[in-house]
């Protein structure tokens, strides 16, 4: 697939190039929307609303392009030059115009600060190194992977996460970078959407003249630990989601300020948009979105009149119905559901055996759900204690209304039992809610916290006790990625230690004939990087191929069908100790098994 053959061209500065161009251009369409639509809104929401908007304009191209059977290369390439050229001198004229001197910083904050920038070095070389991850390997990737190498928008039933294409936006958006050969790029847009939410909060502080110290020692907080290591800088959404749900949160607690600066219908229609952007990272999110948007419409309406409110929820509506509407309908048209393998079977025929689907499910929620004591392990790991102590500060020692406060813990608890019922147990299924309440403390904190806060002997204290454990663990974590980055380790070495399967991809790209595909059933592996193209079901096969497949083991192989009308041909490759399993846990190690590659007869 894509990254397989984009590895030849590598290279850690070109990848932080390409993603920074990427991100200015989604800047830069976003803001030109917002100029042309007349919504005057004020910074820092402007900008966070901007790039929201570039990337769904980005995304919803592609998909057109993609249903549309045109998204080959060439029309991806020049749609991804039109994003820089265009949307990047957009970017920089729209920033040029507010352009302002910073106050210079106390002496008592650089040590905060220095922190913070060790931090996102430390992500950013993340960022540039190859994609290994276990999730963006193998369907994260592989989404815009498909479409720049089908040129279209195919249905494909597995993976099935995947599958569920309205949560895949973020993902539909990358497919230009692989086009360009560059898809490791898409690693370096998540760090940018995690940065503009320090810069975001950051400004936010300002305005409301809260003390440097206590600003900076709360993005200090933000900024060490596992969770922005492992999960910010991948080619997945969750960067996307945490900047998306923190600003509609906020904005609903400032919804005053924001109604009166920007007008009710400007207002409206950001929030509408920051919460589909959220709801598009992951289903999970959307029925917190949702609410979050209902209860944001009920605090706007009551203040409107009639006329008013028409126009207001005519706009609230438009993000959804642009951005979400076309996905949803074609996902229907092409599973049987608006959400693929979600509620297959309920809504009338299905591509999916609702049963089956069921049990995927089931064992997806068993095999993940950890003991009491891994989560508190992992959520120790990920995050400074400090977090979890400024989020009940936002719902109970803040000086917002009661109400808010309710509000904000009506929402965490809806959220709660969304994990609770259906997902792993994991914090970051939160979506960015816990940053938003977060937020709520740090923009409105007692008078008598931040005094305390500010005082040097708690602040060496809590520097030491609370925020150097974290970001020593995140150096340690990031130093594996380091010398490939500074060109210490070679490419292939670096991907054989990382990628499973990574020499017999190199192996069989020399034994396999150039237009034949392959198959892996019961693999979870870095699909991108296979040299072609890649189906894990038999469902999924197309016609008039080739297919060869992967097993692991002779018993496995024979002249049974696999498959009603498939069977099995000639072992064309072996390897007795095929590395199947890799980790970017430092000191954990892979795991081997027999590969035997075999061809697949048609019957």
């Amino acid at each position: 697939m894509t990254s397989y053959f984009a590895l030849r061209y590598y290279s850690a500065p070109l990848v932080l190039l390409v993603g920074l161009a990427t991100f200015a251009g989604m800047l830069g369409w976003g803001s030109a929307l917002l100029g042309l639509v007349r919504w005057r809104l004020p910074t820092p929401w402007n900008e966070v609303t901007a790039t929201l908007l570039g990337l769904q304009i980005l995304s919803s191209m592609v998909q057109w392009l993609g249903m549309a059977r045109l998204a080959g290369p060439p029309v991806l390439i020049s749609l991804w030059v039109a994003l820089v050229v265009t949307g990047g001198y957009a970017a920089v004229r729209s920033r040029s115009r507010k352009l302002r001197t910073s106050d210079p910083l106390p002496s008592a904050v650089w040590p905060l600060v220095l922190v913070c920038i060790v931090a996102w070095l430390a992500r950013l070389l993340i960022a540039t190194a190859p994609s290994t991850k276990n999730d963006e390997i193998y369907y994260h990737m592989l989404t815009p992977s498909r479409i720049a190498t089908d040129g279209a928008m195919l249905f494909y039933q597995s993976p099935w996460v995947s599958a569920i294409w309205p949560q895949m936006t973020f993902q539909i958006a990358m497919a230009p970078l692989h086009s360009i050969r560059c898809p490791d790029a898409s690693n370096v847009v998540s760090v940018a959407f995690g940065l503009q939410l320090l810069w975001f909060i950051r400004r936010l502080a300002r305005e409301t003249e809260q003390p440097a110290v206590w600003t900076y020692f709360w993005l200090g907080i933000l900024s060490v630990g596992l969770y922005p290591v492992v999960w910010l800088v991948t080619a997945g959404s969750h960067a996307l989601g945490d900047l998306a749900m923190t600003a509609a949160v906020v904005a609903f607690c400032q919804r005053d300020r924001l109604i009166k600066s920007a007008g009710p219908v400007a207002y409206g229609g950001m929030v509408s948009t920051m919460c589909w952007a959220a709801g598009s990272t992951k289903i999970s999110l959307l029925p917190l979105s949702v609410a979050l948007l209902v209860v944001v419409g009920f605090a706007l309406f009551r203040r409107l009149s009639t006329e008013q409110r028409k126009s207001a929820a005519f706009v609230m509506a438009c993000p959804w119905v642009l951005f979400a509407g076309p996905l949803l309908a074609w996902t229907w048209v092409q599973s049987g559901s608006p959400l693929g393998p979600i509620l297959s079977g309920v809504l009338g025929h299905s591509v999916y055996d609702p049963e089956q689907i069921r049990k995927i499910f089931q064992e997806s929620r068993d095999i993940n759900r950890p003991s009491f004591a891994s989560i508190v392990e992992t959520t120790l790991l990920n995050y400074s204690p400090l977090l979890w102590l400024g989020i009940v500060g936002g719902l109970i020692r803040t000086q917002l209304p009661r109400a808010d406060k309710w509000i904000g813990g009506g929402l965490l608890l809806l959220q709660l039992l969304v994990i609770y019922i259906l997902l792993p147990y994991d914090v970051r299924f939160l979506g960015g809610l816990h940053y938003g309440l977060l937020t709520w403390f740090i923009l409105a904190p007692p008078a008598r916290i931040v005094e305390w806060v500010a005082a040097r002997n708690i602040r060496a204290f809590v520097a030491c006790g609370l925020l150097l454990p974290w970001l020593a663990v995140q150096l340690y974590y990031a130093a594996q990625f380091f010398p490939i980055v500074l060109r210490q380790q070679s490419k292939n070495a670096f991907c054989r230690k990382y990628i499973a399967f990574f020499d017999d991809f190199r192996r069989l790209d020399r034994i396999l004939p150039p237009d034949s595909i392959l198959l892996m059933t019961g693999f979870r592996l870095g699909a991108i990087y296979a040299p072609r193209p890649i189906y894990l079901t038999i469902s999924d096969l197309p016609p008039n191929r080739e297919v060869y497949m992967f097993a692991n083991s002779r018993e496995a192989i024979g002249t049974n069908d696999i498959a009603p009308g498939y069977g099995t041909g000639p072992v064309v490759y072996e390897n007795a100790h095929a590395i199947a399993e890799t980790f970017r846990t430092p000191g954990r190690p892979s795991i081997e098994m027999p590969l035997h590659v075999v061809r697949v007869i048609r019957k």
